[in-house]
């Protein structure tokens, strides 16, 4: 939120304005928006009408594609009209960015929490994410999104500045935190977990095939041992043989 916007008033006719107007700025938003929705909606074209790409690991994929979609297509408009053409409520604008920024984020977190799964537990992850947990675990996404930004309304609304003078700072700090320095942790965190078994597991596998082909050399050459033993005694057995009358 800026700096400039105060909390001591439920008098929503300001029309605080929240966002510049300089021509430039709101043109490299339009083009990022609309590159967003264009992505975005193509990605989630092919996987609801593409069946084989309906597989447990893509509804994550799908929740994250739909938050930055919702991202391009309701954010940059609503703060162009916002800033141009109608008097808006501050404080829902911020409410409603910081869900669709914080719906982004945690699904990310899904989706990296998925590929971890699938990584360490390989053989038993098509058990364990059942269509159940995959639907809890989007929902959690967005709900834990919807819940901790709409709660700030309980003091936005407070004419007195009790809430804000108390919570918003606080708020702030422990959002700023988790969204912010909590989510490059945990996503380096896992992705660097995800790294070290990939290798460790590509390590093994290149172990078993040298093994292999350390056997099957090894059974070629009985082979051929074999073979060259039984040409060297050919002719000993053919001499041997007693002769006819």
């Amino acid at each position: 939120m800026p700096k400039n916007v105060s909390i001591q008033s439920c008098d929503s006719s300001q029309g605080i304005v929240l966002e510049p107007l300089d021509i430039w700025y709101w043109t490299i938003r339009a083009i990022i928006a609309v590159l967003t929705v264009i992505g975005n909606g193509f990605v989630i074209y092919l996987i609801l009408c593409r069946r084989r790409l309906q597989v447990a690991s893509n509804w994550f994929v799908l929740s994250l594609t739909v938050a930055d979609f919702c991202i391009g297509f309701f954010v940059t408009p609503s703060g162009f009209a916002c800033s141009f053409y109608f008097r808006c409520e501050w404080y829902l604008q911020i409410v409603f960015y910081n869900f669709m920024l914080f719906s982004s984020t945690t699904s990310l977190w899904v989706l990296a929490v998925d590929r971890y799964l699938s990584i360490v537990y390989s053989l038993r992850y098509t058990s364990m994410m059942t269509n159940k947990r995959i639907f809890a675990m989007v929902v959690a996404a967005w709900g834990s999104s919807f819940a901790t930004t709409f709660v700030r309304l309980l003091w936005f609304n407070d004419c007195h500045n009790y809430f804000e003078e108390n919570i918003e700072n606080f708020y702030r700090v422990v959002m700023d935190f988790f969204v912010g320095i909590g989510s490059c942790l945990i996503l380096i965190f896992i992705y660097l977990r995800v790294l070290f078994i990939s290798r460790k597991v590509a390590r093994q596998i290149k172990a078993q095939e040298n093994e292999v082909n350390h056997n099957c050399e090894a059974n070629e050459l009985n082979r051929s041992l074999s073979h060259e033993e039984v040409d060297g005694d050919s002719p000993i057995t053919a001499t041997s043989k007693p002769k006819g009358k």
